[in-house]
């Protein structure tokens, strides 16, 4: 029974590896396997939560913005988690041109989920601001042109950005 407990581990931890779209697509599942073979919850191998949170200015960079001048850590918010922010340039634009998507990364405190943290600074999806969580950070995109009063404008789209950094598009709650 133990050697089965071992294979069925190790595939898990396979699976793991591969990403959001492999861990939905065979938790349960796994998870049943897991304690009809007896296993429990030892089989599964436990992912260390990081002492220090994820740098915001990398996951910045990740979304396809580019990040303030100067920026290599991100800032203190008030709530002693970093931030950092950085802008998406449209076609045509530049930083001059004030015309850019904007993007804000939060990371998570260690052991803090981003439901935990979206709720404890008020974050929330609305027609102005999309906002994408990830294991280690929330990604909130503002549209270009909310920045200038204007109309609503993504030059990239949430969907795309939440692919790039491995996260999930937040709904908006109506």
């Amino acid at each position: 029974m133990r050697s089965a407990c071992k294979v069925m581990a190790d595939m898990w931890n396979a699976l793991v590896s591969t990403g959001p779209a492999g861990i939905l697509a065979v938790t349960a599942l796994a998870m049943v396997i897991l304690v009809l073979a007896g296993c429990g919850a030892q089989a599964v191998a436990s992912h260390p939560v990081s002492a220090q949170p994820a740098n915001p200015v990398a996951v910045v960079r990740e979304t396809g913005a580019t990040p303030s001048p100067g920026e290599v850590y991100g800032s203190r918010d008030v709530y002693g988690g970093l931030y950092a922010d950085g802008n998406i340039y449209g076609p045509d634009c530049t930083a001059a041109d004030n015309c850019s998507e904007q993007v804000t990364v939060y990371s998570l405190q260690p052991g803090q989920t981003a439901q935990e943290a979206m709720a404890q600074s008020g974050l929330v999806p609305s027609d102005n601001q999309a906002v994408i969580t990830t294991p280690a950070a929330i990604v909130c995109v503002t549209p270009a042109d909310m920045l200038n009063g204007g109309g609503l404008t993504y030059f990239v789209s949430p969907a795309v950005i939440a692919a790039r950094v491995h996260g999930t598009v937040v709904a908006p709650v109506s």
